[in-house]
């Protein structure tokens, strides 16, 4: 399972497409674990072929975010 951004680092005053690869139809929440930002969540579950979106902004904060998916919750 992995998570990915477009881009990979985003600018503090722009925003990036998180893509969460994991199982088929599942409910995910995403979560800003430590740094700056909110996400945004696009979907609230994994389609058929795995995958959920979100938008994460750093809020014009700069610094590192970790950001987590639980699924299958």
């Amino acid at each position: 399972m992995t998570i990915s951004a477009m881009p990979a680092t985003p600018r503090a005053d722009a925003s990036a497409l998180l893509a969460f690869d994991g199982p088929a139809h599942v409910i995910v929440e995403w979560l800003v674990v430590t740094g700056p930002g909110t996400v945004t969540p696009l979907s609230d579950a994994t389609d058929v072929t795995g995958r959920a979106w979100a938008v994460y902004r750093p809020n014009g904060a700069s610094g590192t975010a970790t950001i987590r998916v639980q699924h299958g919750a």
